[in-house]
């Protein structure tokens, strides 16, 4: 069953390309837990840890054993073409 991503992560960035970051920026799309997360802290010192690379390469399961939460594979969640 594939699950939308912004009901697992707390937000979700649709990435296009470096040179739209520069121009315009990245689309932001939280969850309402993330957004929660984000407005509690958002004035306080954090650290922030994000994982770019290629589809099913370990990036799921890095996150999960940093985090200790169970994280699904990219193949079980919608994806955006």
């Amino acid at each position: 069953m594939e699950k939308d991503s912004t009901d697992i992560y707390d937000v979700k960035i649709d990435i296009n390309s470096m040179k739209s970051l520069l121009e315009d920026g990245w689309e932001e799309e939280f969850s309402n837990k993330g957004k929660e997360r984000y407005d509690k802290k958002k004035d306080k010192p954090s650290v922030v840890v994000s994982v770019i690379g290629n589809q099913n390469k370990g990036k799921s399961w890095i996150l999960g054993k940093i985090s200790g939460e169970e994280i699904p594979k990219g193949l079980q969640l919608k994806q955006k073409v």
